[in-house]
């Protein structure tokens, strides 16, 4: 290792921050809205519909590719 590598002039961030780099990533935090309705108050009283024979196919087919657990 050269001096000019210590060298912060020659370092490919000198100047900007780089954002792979998690100390240059703001400080603050956001909050985060709290929901208005439970999941329960959302289902409450909901009657699902019949399945169509696409989507029944669908739900009784194999797993093919990235789908696999």
């Amino acid at each position: 290792m050269s001096n000019s590598d210590n060298d912060p002039a020659n370092s490919p961030s000198h100047g900007h921050k780089n954002p792979d780099r998690t100390d240059s990533l703001p400080t603050s935090t956001r909050s985060v809205r709290k929901s208005k309705y439970t999941i329960e108050e959302l289902i409450e009283g909901h009657v699902p519909g019949p399945i169509s024979e696409e989507l029944r196919a669908w739900e009784v087919s194999p797993a093919v590719g990235n789908e696999v657990w």
